[in-house]
């Protein structure tokens, strides 16, 4: 039989999730904001004399990690198989489905902003995912791995990847060879991938 035919959608909780994980986030930011490599936004921090505006005053700060975190609850109880199925092609796509649409909203994130040179790294957006799909044991420890390390090395890119290596290694320590630790570090490094193949730098959004 036809995987397709065993699953069970859930149409509202589908809809909900493939909007809330497509939105792009450019437009929860309003116009008054820049984009900063790792080494511009540390000299602007550091410039006592420059009047700035708060930048957890920018809707976006907040609201970015609980649209992570809301996407990856929705599109994990989207869908549901058959009691008693025991077909392997069915249950391989209620868990690989769910993902693809994260993963196309991951891509959104950092390639809807219309610029040659600079692609936006979605952190609040990508923590709250994290955090949405695996245990708090292994979510939290893996962002603020690769929160550190993007300040110890002073690249985003450097906290990309070591929160995927911590999500990779945390995540399999406590559950093994699990498809949404596999995806979580994937999805990790997923921005630096993507700003190489674009050739564009990793920059974060901040009100100006």
């Amino acid at each position: 039989m036809n995987g397709l035919n065993l699953m069970i959608i859930h149409w509202g909780y589908l809809l909900a999730g493939v909007f809330v994980a497509l939105f792009p986030g450019k437009y929860l930011r309003g116009s008054e904001y820049r984009h900063f490599e790792y080494d511009q936004l540390s000299r602007r921090l550091a410039d006592k004399n420059k009047r700035r505006r708060r930048w957890w005053k920018m809707p976006a700060v907040w609201i970015e990690p609980l649209r992570g975190f809301a996407a990856a609850f929705l599109l994990s109880q989207a869908l549901s198989l058959e009691p008693e199925t025991v077909d392997k092609t069915a249950k391989f796509l209620v868990m690989v489905l769910p993902l693809l649409i994260l993963t196309v909203g991951v891509t959104i994130q950092c390639t809807s902003d219309q610029d040659r040179i600079k692609m936006v790294t979605p952190i609040g957006y990508l923590s709250g995912l994290i955090i949405g799909l695996l245990p708090l044991t292994i979510a939290l420890p893996a962002v603020v791995l690769g929160a550190s390390s993007a300040i110890a090395f002073r690249r985003w890119a450097a906290g990309h990847l070591l929160g995927g290596v911590a999500a990779a290694v945390i995540g399999y320590f406590f559950l093994g060879p699990h498809i949404n630790v596999a995806w979580a570090a994937g999805i990790c490094v997923w921005p630096v991938v993507l700003a190489w193949f674009y050739r564009r730098k990793l920059v974060i959004v901040v009100r100006m």
